[in-house]
């Protein structure tokens, strides 16, 4: 949810945020909602606590840094979530995955190593070793639909905006940090980060609402109008859509 502090403070760098529309709630709805917020928060266990304040502070648009920083911050506190969620929600693996029979295939070819022996049989063996850990290791994919498992209604918050996962042609919200965090800040213009930093907020503001078992304001609603008026149109695809595949100088 925005925070606002001395608004017209001169020295806060400007952000996507800021110009996301003019309410979360709609003034008449305000105080109702901020007293279910709070309400809400205070019944939550510690973890959840804990949880919303990170994301609170994430999306909190009076922050003095660069926009590549403020989204690599979101992004985090995002995947802080979602790894909760991981932890709370394990479940076993289908055998017909393909990292069953992966890992199978590795442990097998790692023993026959360590059998035959011979001058470099004992790296070998660690180095398949090694292979199989990152192999059984939950993909980012794994934890997004653990997160979906313990929250169903995540789907449809996350259908209208900037998907998360992408590809090397469509980047996701996670290609965008991947290239952000990695050193190639050159391959993400700055109309793609600002939008994309905009889609993030959104998503993380219903996030909060969804950990405190609130409805959505009208304001980060799907498809709502507040939103659908909101930062020159930023919302609707036709405009976002296009930016998942346009690289772009250096911010």
């Amino acid at each position: 949810m925005s925070t606002w502090i001395a608004p017209l403070e001169p020295k806060v760098t400007p952000c996507a945020r800021d110009d996301r529309g003019d309410f979360v709630a709609r003034p008449h709805e305000f105080v109702e909602c901020a007293t279910s917020l709070v309400d809400a928060y205070r019944k939550a266990d510690s973890k959840t606590r804990s949880l919303v304040r990170h994301l609170s502070v994430a999306v909190n648009p009076h922050s003095k840094s660069r926009a590549a920083d403020r989204f690599l911050f979101m992004y985090s506190a995002l995947e802080r979530a979602v790894e909760v969620a991981w932890k709370q929600n394990q479940t076993p693996q289908n055998p017909h995955f393909t990292t069953k029979a992966l890992t199978g295939h590795l442990e097998q070819l790692r023993k026959a190593v360590a059998d035959q022996g011979g001058e470099n049989a004992l790296e070998i063996s660690a180095r398949l070793k090694g292979l199989i850990d990152v192999a059984n290791r939950p993909g980012i994919r794994d934890k997004l639909q653990a997160f979906v498992r313990a929250y169903p209604m995540m789907a449809s918050y996350c259908r209208d905006l900037w998907p998360i996962l992408g590809s090397d042609r469509r980047r996701g919200l996670r290609e965008i940090r991947n290239a952000l965090a990695h050193g190639s800040r050159t391959s993400v213009s700055s109309d793609v980060l600002a939008v994309a930093e905009w889609h993030l907020a959104i998503l993380l503001e219903r996030v909060i609402f969804m950990l405190l078992g609130l409805t959505l304001p009208d304001g980060i609603s799907p498809g709502s109008i507040l939103l659908r008026t909101a930062a020159m149109g930023w919302y609707e695809p036709d405009q976002w859509g296009p930016l998942q595949s346009k690289l772009g100088p250096s911010i």
